[in-house]
């Protein structure tokens, strides 16, 4: 079956075997970027104590539960249309659904997996997306080229080069590292150097794996990589994840010397990020969203990226990208704004135009030798910096012509807080009956209602102290998760995650 979407600007080809799914060819804009010669399972599972011959290593980009395929429905909306696939065996049903909206060709793609099972499953991983061959032999019959022709594409990131087609050779691997002042550092990785080379048992046995551990998703990378091989040009993916997350990149899987690329996004899974969740029968997990979109040239790649995400996100009345906002931490208060340096810079800023002046961390909570960061909780204005009262500055922003912003962080508690009673102990993360400490802070778990009227009660609060325009809302803290009845600690983690997620939209409506 072929599934064609939109524009026709993406094309996915299942092929049927035996009443099972496989992957055989995905094309961007004419270009096949995937093709399989032998074919991957359409859906990649894996339970916790079952064996599948050919895993090894904890790889997950190989073979898993064999499932038949069993119906599959085609909806359409004004701007965009779903196609959706469901499998089943005697443990599980699964519900793939592939999204892709008109005006772009980013597809999107997840999972629903339900337990059929009178016994409780494990599950150790759920791939939203896993492909095999990419931009390798195959592939090129999709460009509409000979080995002899030269094809002019754009190279890296910018410049232009002439090379012809190599199924040879692997991809190159954009990644991108974050960090808290150098976000999105874009590297480019040599797949062969980084150890996908050899072949049978000569062939290493690591793969390529890049995860992120913990309640911060990009606090090391971002969730996404960019493949580039002349001439195909560009194939791009990412996950929206919630907690912890993974994905892995395999090659030679046929016995060739480094045969043919399989990426496997694994979402989060045991091997890399200590998760499992346990079903019951008639329990669904559901995975997280996986993207993917190719292109010869770099720039339509983020077009249609940036496109797909103005089309889902969340649209509020006010813009922030079309405003000038200052914010006295970032530029030179740190976590110690007072009356007297607001007052000097507020005059000053006002004079190029600003929209909005926002006050950061440290307007809060005092009276000990710590960060202010580390007091939080409370969310107290603190009168030895602001003798005047905050208000009074909050209103001489608004006097200078400008909007009024205030910083919150409401994810956790810091440890020299006052008074931590303000919820249930088990409203925090907990190890073992422990509360575990980061950055001298403890983290609150949204999965509980009473830490999202907690939250709700605090934004209330500041709101009708001081009417703010703007409130900036931080989530600087991170925990590799907490313990739940359903899983592992990631598990727990997801489930905060998720709560928090829900918590800010509806915090945004009101």
């Amino acid at each position: 079956m072929t599934l064609k979407f939109g524009n026709v600007y993406t094309e996915i080809e299942l092929e049927e075997k035996e009443q099972c799914l496989f992957f055989k060819r995905i094309t961007c804009f004419g270009t096949t970027y995937v093709y399989h010669t032998e074919g991957l399972a359409h859906t990649l599972i894996y339970l916790i104590g079952k064996n599948y011959v050919g895993k090894l290593f904890n790889r997950y980009g190989r073979v898993g539960e064999k499932l038949f395929y069993v119906d599959s429905q085609e909806k359409i909306y004004d701007s965009y249309k779903e196609f959706i696939v469901y499998e089943k065996n005697e443990t599980l049903s699964v519900k793939t659904i592939y999204t892709l909206y008109n005006n772009s060709a980013v597809l999107s793609c997840r999972k629903e997996v339900t337990s059929l099972s009178d016994e409780e499953i494990l599950l150790e991983c759920v791939c939203p997306l896993a492909l095999k061959g990419i931009m390798v032999e195959g592939a090129s019959a999709g460009l509409g080229i000979t080995e002899d022709e030269n094809v002019d594409v754009t190279a890296g990131f910018g410049g232009k080069s002439n090379m012809h087609v190599s199924d040879d050779e692997l991809p190159m691997l954009w990644k991108a590292h974050n960090g808290w002042f150098m976000e999105a550092c874009f590297e480019k990785f040599d797949l062969k150097k980084e150890g996908l080379r050899g072949k049978g048992r000569m062939k290493r046995t690591g793969k390529i794996s890049v995860c992120s551990n913990g309640s911060q998703t990009t606090n090391r990378y971002l969730p996404l990589g960019i493949f580039e091989k002349e001439p195909y040009g560009f194939l791009m993916f990412e996950l929206l994840p919630t907690g912890s997350w993974s994905y892995e990149i395999e090659a030679g899987l046929r016995g060739y010397d480094d045969g043919e690329v399989t990426l496997a996004i694994t979402d989060k899974t045991f091997a890399d990020n200590a998760w499992y969740k346990a079903l019951k029968k008639g329990e669904t997990h559901k995975t997280n969203t996986a993207r993917l979109v190719g292109a010869r040239d770099l720039d339509k790649v983020l077009e249609h990226i940036t496109v797909l995400r103005r089309n889902v996100k969340r649209k509020i009345a006010v813009e922030p990208h079309k405003q000038i906002i200052y914010n006295n931490f970032q530029q030179n208060m740190w976590s110690n704004p007072t009356e007297e340096k607001d007052g000097k810079y507020i005059p000053f800023v006002a004079e190029y135009g600003t929209d909005y002046y926002v006050v950061d961390a440290g307007w809060h909570d005092t009276g000990i030798e710590a960060n202010r960061t580390q007091q939080i909780g409370n969310w107290q204005e603190d009168n030895g910096s602001y003798p005047s009262g905050f208000l009074a500055t909050a209103n001489k922003i608004r006097e200078a012509g400008m909007k009024f912003g205030l910083w919150l962080e409401l994810q956790s508690v810091g440890y020299f807080c006052k008074d931590q009673s303000f919820v249930p102990e088990d409203c925090y993360f907990h190890i073992h009956g422990k509360r575990p400490l980061g950055n001298n802070r403890y983290q609150l778990n949204y999965a509980r209602k009473e830490v999202c009227d907690y939250a709700t009660g605090i934004v209330d609060s500041v709101v009708e102290r001081y009417s703010p325009d703007y409130i900036k809302i931080d989530y600087n803290h991170t925990q590799l998760g907490t313990e739940c009845a359903s899983g592992s600690l990631a598990e727990g983690l997801a489930l905060h995650a998720e709560g928090y997620l829900k918590w800010f939209k509806d915090i945004q409506e009101k």
